[in-house]
């Protein structure tokens, strides 16, 4: 009511000057929620009325919203909301007092604009400027937007305007699309840059080796206006480090520096003082900063200062190794430490860069995988490519390790026992037989899982038919057949050429999802594209097939859709390939494709009804 009140009074204020000066007496009234209101009704209102009630509405405005000692805070607020009333006044009736507390307002933040407040406010907190104006700023004038924006902590009425976080951010930007200057900037500008803004800048030049020579992927917009040698930014990189040690030990930025400098560094000397920075970072004690259920070993390493120095030493001794460069003194014994960590998120990241190393450098990479491996516990998944590339031809290295995953393996890495277990068969290293057995004495749902991995892989079912047959169908018929039916789809994702599959095997396919009473209205895809492919190959097949899906389909009532017009296509091929039999065989054929055809109706194919629509029409 008072809202509407006031709107009126300003609409009408000649009309309702008893009862507007009242309301703009009451200081209760001025600090309550509608002050935007209030000061639209003191512009249109205040030159009618009296001299005597301007005087006290003025004096009720100066001292809205007293405090006996307010802080720092609430002081900019208190003037902020006193301005706002003042700047509705009339300037030529402003008293001398009132102007000089808008004056200074004005002077701290900029001219008053009155507007609404909006109470709720979301967005993302952007930085005042974007990079551009770094790239495009001289260098005195860089360290000057520096010093301005250092320990800048952002305004509560700057909205959605960041401080020295957000300016950080650009600068780190800025140093990733132009290193060698703002590295260059960085060593001669260091006691004139803050610690946060000289993080920023490392932290850019180190993104910008990891984009052109790392695995970090660039944002689509990310360009670099220079192209400097890589292994001459990484020596800069390195003198840098070494300049100012007591700042970049065990700094985050200086950890991603080093992780970018290993994969370019062309030489066993600068190899040499990138391992004894990194030496500097053992021993630290750090909590990850990433949480959460998901989160697995991998990626709470990659997120650590040690996990990226780790990581650093195995690109480096990777390098090396494929340059042929002798190691310098300190990197093997450097790796055996850090591969003894009690973090595993440390050893794992070892175990995700040894494979080549392996290969390379059998001893020390075997060492280094024992090292790592000693206490395995959540290991196994991140070894399993250790040992993928290294079953075929040193099986004897890997065998007693797949023992190992089999005695101290949790549920979820047995997945891996039986991924590489299987694989040993396929070439003879295990007898099928004795791991179909071993698969039922575990009678582990993601032992199976994983074999059915192997069997279902098209390439392994085009080399070693038998097996993958024989393997198959174990899974189909053991306790755990759902869960190796869900790998035994990925069979139809490939059809490029289909695989054909016997029909007792897809039989027992269906039998198995129609088993499951929570898994009845499973979509398979990719199974109407090989179909479809199938038809062009061996009809019969692809008809039989058909036959057995729609026969499942009808019972479990799944949802259906033709994507593509697979089925359509399909239907066609195969009533071409009848109608070419159809003497032969006196229509046998012809009569199974309408059985298809009408099957497809009754589970509602629109897309099978237009067609045989458009074929009428022709």
């Amino acid at each position: 009511m008072c809202y509407i009140a006031v709107l009126a009074f300003a609409i009408s204020p000649e009309t309702n000057l008893d009862l507007i000066g009242r309301l703009l007496c009451d200081r209760n009234l001025l600090e309550f929620e509608l002050s935007y209101e209030l000061g639209t009704l003191i512009r249109t209102a205040f030159v009618y009325l009296d001299s005597h009630t301007q005087d006290e509405v003025m004096a009720t405005v100066q001292n809205v919203w007293e405090e006996p000692a307010p802080d720092e805070g609430n002081r900019l607020w208190i003037l902020k909301q006193r301005a706002q009333y003042i700047s509705a006044i009339p300037c030529h009736l402003r008293s001398l007092e009132l102007q000089t507390i808008l004056d200074t307002y004005e002077m701290s933040c900029g001219t008053l604009i009155r507007q609404p407040t909006i109470r709720s406010r979301g967005g993302i907190v952007a930085a005042p400027f974007s990079f551009d104006v770094f790239l495009n700023s001289s260098d005195a004038g860089v360290i000057r937007l520096l010093a301005h924006y250092a320990g800048y902590k952002r305004n509560f009425d700057d909205f959605l305007v960041g401080g020295e976080g957000q300016v950080g951010g650009q600068l780190h930007e800025a140093a990733s699309r132009h290193p060698s200057r703002f590295l260059r900037l960085l060593t001669s500008n260091w006691a004139n840059i803050s610690t946060k803004f000289c993080d920023d800048i490392m932290g850019g030049i180190a993104n910008y080796l990891a984009h052109r020579y790392g695995n970090l992927q660039a944002n689509g917009n990310w360009l670099p206006i220079e192209e400097p040698d890589a292994s001459d930014l990484a020596i800069q990189i390195l003198d840098e480090l070494e300049r100012h040690p007591t700042h970049w030990l065990r700094n985050r930025s200086a950890a991603k520096a080093l992780e970018a400098c290993a994969s370019v560094i062309q030489d066993a000397q600068n190899a040499a003082r990138l391992v004894f920075l990194a030496i500097g970072f053992g021993g630290h004690n750090e909590e990850s900063n990433i949480r959460g259920d998901s989160v697995d070993l991998i990626t709470t390493g990659i997120n650590m200062m040690i996990g990226n120095v780790a990581e650093a030493l195995m690109i480096l001794a990777n390098h090396l190794q494929e340059l042929g460069i002798a190691f310098p003194e300190l990197l093997s014994p450097t790796l055996r430490r850090f591969s003894c960590s009690e973090n595993a998120a440390i050893r794992a990241l070892i175990l995700r860069h040894l494979p080549y190393l392996q290969h390379k450098n059998p001893e020390l990479g075997w060492k280094l995988f024992d090292l790592a491996t000693k206490d395995a516990a959540g290991l196994w998944k991140t070894a399993e490519s250790c040992l993928y590339y290294a079953y075929y031809n040193h099986f004897k290295k890997v065998s007693p390790l797949l023992e190992r995953i089999r005695r101290e393996g949790s549920d979820i890495e047995m997945k891996s026992w039986g991924r590489i277990s299987a694989l040993s068969a396929l070439t003879e290293h295990i007898d099928l037989a004795n791991l179909l057995d071993e698969l039922n004495t575990l009678n582990i749902s993601e032992a199976w899982q994983g074999a059915a991995s192997v069997w279902s892989h098209t390439g392994n079912i085009r080399q070693h038919r038998r097996q993958c047959l024989v393997g198959i169908e174990a899974g189909l018929n053991s306790p755990h057949a759902l869960a190796v039916a869900r790998r035994v789809e990925d069979i139809f994702r490939d059809d490029t050429p289909p695989i054909s599959i016997p029909m007792e095997l897809i039989s027992l396919f269906f039998r198995v999802f129609e088993n499951e009473s929570n898994d009845k209205h499973h979509s398979f895809f990719g199974l109407h594209e090989w179909l479809n492919a199938t038809s062009q190959r061996d009809p019969e097949a692809a008809l039989a097939a058909a036959e057995i899906y729609l026969a499942y389909a009808s019972r479990t009532k799944p949802y259906f859709y033709d994507h593509e017009n697979q089925l359509v296509q399909l239907v066609t091929r195969l009533y071409a390939e009848a109608e070419e039999r159809e003497d032969s065989d006196q229509g046998a054929m012809l009569k199974r494709v309408v059985l298809v055809q009408d099957l497809l109706l009754s589970l509602g194919l629109t897309s099978i009804n237009d067609w045989l629509k458009a074929a009428e029409r022709q």
